[in-house]
């Protein structure tokens, strides 16, 4: 990450049971509009390919970069929102695409999407749901069943905590 452009290597997922894991990456640049961000979070819409950042501030911002994306291109970020959580360390959106959930360090928060642009970016506005979870952690993702969430932190005595759907 330099002077507010940051590099993303794309790859396609390796079978793990397929033996031989090498595959070939290629890279496209992302560039922030104004300044560079503290940014530890980025999901994928699975309905466009377009990735969005979750920034790390006092406020968080979010931003898309529109796919498709071009190896070796430089593809610039647009703010599309803004909501108050602070330290946001994960993001991810559910495989059929209803569902963001953002991680901070206290908190997690499930936001639900709607079908089209506008409403995804007014989602950010009020959480559909908030477990009652307070472990600190880093990471989180939806499970295979879109539903359950899944959070870890950071270190090598890491546990894996599952927080069922209510």
């Amino acid at each position: 990450f330099r002077g507010g452009v940051m590099r993303i290597y794309r790859l396609v997922e390796p079978n793990p049971r397929g033996g031989v894991l090498r595959v070939a990456a290629d890279s496209f640049d992302l560039r922030y509009p104004e300044r560079p961000y503290d940014c530890e979070a980025m999901f994928v819409d699975p309905r466009t390919g377009d990735l969005y950042f979750v920034t790390k501030d006092e406020t968080a911002d979010v931003f898309v970069a529109h796919a498709p994306f071009v190896a070796g291109s430089t593809t610039p970020l647009e703010h599309v929102a803004s909501f108050p959580l602070l330290t946001v360390t994960a993001a991810d959106m559910s495989a059929d695409g209803t569902r963001v959930v953002v991680r901070s360090y206290g908190d997690i928060q499930v936001f639900d999407v709607g079908p089209s642009e506008p409403r995804f970016l007014s989602a950010f506005r009020a959480p559909r749901y908030t477990p009652n979870y307070t472990s600190f952690a880093e990471a989180i993702c939806f499970g295979a069943d879109d539903y359950d969430l899944f959070t870890i932190s950071e270190g090598s005595a890491a546990r894996l905590f599952r927080i069922p759907w209510e």
